[in-house]
């Protein structure tokens, strides 16, 4: 019986051992090929649109006249009558030097003109009279007017030593203290205007190309400090020289501040805008925009995808593009109102290739 038990093991095993071997044999079948996945665009329609649109940028606040005060002549500052945030009229004495060697000066000067003047006034009388040589009074003249020079130096010296404001404003620092030995151009104090001020912000070089086609017709500032208040600004000036980090460009906008907010120079906020862009002829007529990520470039040719939103595939379109401003341009020719396109996603397409909708 046990003979019989192991033979029937064997031969059940030996059975399952030729079956695996079958199925081995015969192999699993092979797996279908995976279909490419779908790719997923931002669908763009392409509309035409109001040949307005908004700026905002970061702008910093600035005196509209900021002028640091310096001594012409050099010495010991006596006097230093004014401080830091003190508002000071036009002429306001700022401080006086020691004027003591100053005054001598002059004295010395003044009579060395008296002397000389006479010397002159003699040596006229004596020509006139023949009784000396014309080159004898010509010396005379010419040493009278260096005198008088040396005076005028002397008493411009003098006036010197006292440092008055040009315009009315406000101290905005000292950089000095009383008795200190002042160097002639030393910066004594630094003064700004007060009631008018400007806002400066970086433009991108996009929008100072079409500076000529560009109209803004709406201006304000907000302040970090005071997020609230819409203070209308105006376009004041351009500066053609680009920050070469940035390619940006420096423009000024002026404004005068609400008498219910303090604002100072260095303070910080945006500039908002209303821009109008006239067209090639001038208008104002509505334009075909598509955004910046939808327009592609190879080599010279300027391309969208075009979207059949029926097979959902793409194709390439050909463009012509006007000069753009902020975050989108202006198609001239090669599309039409009411097509759509490839948006964000559209530098992975090729032709014909299926997609399916970006979902936001």
């Amino acid at each position: 019986m046990q003979d019989f038990a192991g033979s029937a093991r064997a031969k059940a095993l030996f059975s399952v051992m030729v079956l695996a071997s079958v199925l081995v044999g015969c192999g699993a079948p092979e797996a279908a090929d995976t279909p490419e996945p779908i790719r997923p665009v931002k669908l763009v329609e392409v509309a035409s649109s109001s040949n307005m649109f908004e700026i905002s940028v970061p702008a910093v606040i600035e005196a509209s006249n900021t002028s640091v005060l310096t001594f012409q002549v050099g010495g010991t500052l006596d006097q230093l009558s004014v401080t830091e945030g003190q508002d000071v009229a036009r002429g306001t004495v700022i401080g006086r030097l020691n004027q003591r060697d100053y005054r001598n000066a002059l004295q010395q000067a003044q009579a060395q003109f008296t002397s000389a003047e006479s010397e002159y006034q003699r040596a006229a009388l004596l020509l006139s009279e023949n009784a000396i040589a014309r080159s004898v009074y010509e010396q005379r003249e010419t040493q009278r007017d260096i005198a008088r020079a040396s005076l005028d130096t002397a008493q411009k010296a003098l006036d010197d030593t006292v440092l008055r404001t040009p315009f009315e404003g406000v101290i905005a620092s000292v950089a000095v203290e009383q008795f200190e030995n002042i160097a002639p151009q030393q910066e004594i104090v630094t003064l700004q205007t007060t009631g008018a001020a400007e806002a400066l912000v970086q433009l991108p070089s996009t929008l100072i190309a079409n500076a000529e086609r560009v109209t803004p017709t709406d201006s304000y500032i907000t302040l970090d400090a005071a997020p609230e208040a819409r203070i209308p600004a105006e376009f004041l000036s351009l500066s053609t020289q680009a920050n070469a980090a940035t390619q940006t460009f420096p423009v000024r906008f002026k404004f005068t501040p609400p008498d219910a907010i303090n604002i100072l120079p260095g303070m910080t906020g945006s500039l908002h805008a209303s821009l109008e862009i006239l067209d090639e002829q001038g208008g104002t007529s509505a334009q075909i925009k598509v955004p910046l990520g939808a327009v592609l470039y190879d080599g010279d040719n300027t391309f969208v995808w075009v979207v059949d939103t029926e097979t959902m595939t793409v194709s390439k379109r050909e463009i012509t593009l006007d000069q753009g401003v902020g975050d989108e341009l202006v198609i001239l020719s090669g599309l039409n109102e009411g097509e759509t396109i490839a948006g964000a996603g559209a530098s992975y397409l090729f032709e014909g290739m299926q997609i399916r909708a970006l979902q936001e």
